[in-house]
């Protein structure tokens, strides 16, 4: 059987599919090992060859082939090609990931997350949207059906109905992402942003700077979702290096003046913050100060650039899968800083 011919039977790719054909190929080559269709040692075909026979991209192939090299199903041999190398494990973990809403910053955990784990993993997506009884739905209809259980643990009361949900979890399976929690009494992984002291180490290295202003305001959003740790931190730094500061809850009736500092934490508060700065002719940065929360592209360009204080949401879905895959019931704090632009 000529190359493309093997191309033909093995690489099975259905465009009607929504699954990616990256991993389509995955599948269809991993099946073919497992039956010995394609034996131990064989050569596959190239990926110029596979892009051709498939009419897809070179990079699609090249994804595949590396997602089966980290599955252990093929392995890469330097000048010569890639080679069969075991069959596939029938292991794959089946996860169900759960968080309390999709932003821009929870689609970085999402998509780093998913990238680590590969195919190693077959993962359930759900969002709570902070609801109890829709959390509670959730689980009840997926017990027994998992290998762990990751929640982001964001509700606005960790009352008996929450708690009562959590002990239905199986201990041995239930891993927490972005927030810990102090109602469970058992050990448990997580990787966790710590709110509170967050804001404290990424503003002292600033201390200096941040005394040359007349006084710093943190605007807090409306949301009642966020995080009132921040808010005690802030408190904290200010009051433990005697500084002139104010806490705002959202963007209604702040007059703005210069030489102040300016901590925001909601994007639409940042964008209208903005907005009003140029009304006033205050230029961000010189007259006024301005940090924000959580990192984007778009701050690197938003007023020539906003300096931020954020978490690293890319390593978080990293280390997150770190966590499931090596087995290891220990609590990490995921890495928190500033990013110096012209704004600050």
């Amino acid at each position: 059987m000529n190359e493309s011919n093997i191309i033909q039977a093995i690489f099975k790719i259905d465009g009607r599919r929504k699954e990616p054909k990256s991993k389509q190929i995955i599948n269809s080559v991993a099946e073919a090992v497992k039956k010995e269709i394609l034996q131990i040692g064989e050569c596959l075909p190239s990926l110029n060859n596979v892009s051709f026979e498939l009419d897809v991209s070179r990079d699609t192939v090249q994804r595949a082939y590396v997602g089966l090299c980290d599955r252990g199903i093929i392995e890469s041999v330097p000048g010569k090609g890639f080679f069969v190398k075991a069959k596939p494990s029938d292991s794959a973990l089946k996860i169900l990931l759960v968080f309390n809403k999709l932003t821009a910053y929870k689609k970085s955990i999402y998509n780093s997350f998913m990238r680590m784990m590969n195919t190693q993993a077959n993962i359930d997506f759900h969002v709570h949207d902070y609801d109890p009884n829709r959390f509670d739905q959730i689980i009840k209809s997926s017990l027994d059906n998992y290998d762990y259980y990751v929640i982001m643990p964001f509700f606005y009361h960790y009352d008996k109905k929450i708690l009562d949900i959590f002990k239905l979890i199986p201990k041995d399976k239930l891993v927490l992402v972005n927030k810990d929690v102090q109602f469970l009494d058992y050990e448990y992984p997580v990787i966790y942003e710590d709110f509170e002291n967050d804001i404290c180490e990424a503003l002292l290295p600033a201390l200096n700077e941040i005394r040359n202003y007349n006084r710093i305001v943190l605007v807090y959003p409306l949301d009642p979702m966020s995080n009132r740790e921040i808010i005690s931190g802030f408190e904290h730094f200010c009051k433990g290096h005697q500084l002139n500061h104010e806490v705002r809850i959202g963007m209604s009736d702040i007059s703005l003046e210069e030489k102040e500092l300016y901590i925001i934490i909601d994007d639409d508060d940042l964008a209208e913050f903005i907005k009003l700065c140029r009304d006033q002719k205050l230029n961000v940065g010189t007259d006024i100060g301005i940090v924000s929360y959580n990192e984007t592209v778009l701050k690197e360009v938003l007023a020539e650039g906003i300096t931020v204080i954020s978490t690293d949401f890319a390593y978080m879905g990293e280390k997150l899968a770190w966590l499931i895959l090596s087995k290891e019931k220990v609590k990490i704090k995921n890495p928190f800083r500033m990013i110096r632009r012209k704004s600050f």
